[in-house]
């Protein structure tokens, strides 16, 4: 059986600025018919297909720092968040961590993309930089993908 993907822009999550040494959560998004979206208008997101993702686009320049630290959270009512997690196996047992991406290279502009796979109908996106801030920036876009 084909799986045609069927792919919608959620848009522009972070416009470009300088990091912090602390996580900042770039635009929360989800489910827009949720009793807990507080008013607000966030994207919707529609998760109920197992192979859903999230792909989210980096334009960054390092700047000073040593590396950008991205993290992501999901939630089933938009108010408790779980980071995503890591898996590793060895000698048969299976050990969870929290997921970062972490973004290094040369000074200059970077653009990339990853994807994440969505478990949840609320997600957002917090980035961190490590080191000095001096002349960094950051903006992230997302996409969702949902295959059918």
């Amino acid at each position: 059986m084909a799986y045609f993907p069927a792919y919608s822009p959620v848009g522009e999550i972070r416009a470009a600025a300088i990091l912090t040494n602390a996580y900042v959560v770039a635009k929360t998004f989800g489910d827009q018919n949720s009793a807990n979206n507080n008013g607000a208008n966030p994207t919707e997101l529609e998760t109920d297909n197992e192979s859903s993702e999230l792909v989210l686009s980096y334009t960054y320049t390092k700047g000073s720092l040593t590396s950008v630290s991205l993290k992501a959270e999901f939630s089933a009512d938009g108010s408790t968040w779980f980071q995503e997690q890591s898996e590793t196996t060895s000698a048969g047992v299976s050990t969870l961590s929290d997921r970062t991406h972490l973004l290094t290279g040369a000074a200059t502009a970077r653009k990339g993309s990853f994807t994440i796979s969505m478990i949840a109908p609320f997600v957002r996106v917090s980035a961190l930089g490590n080191g000095t801030v001096t002349s960094s920036s950051l903006a992230l876009s997302a996409h969702f993908i949902r295959k059918f």
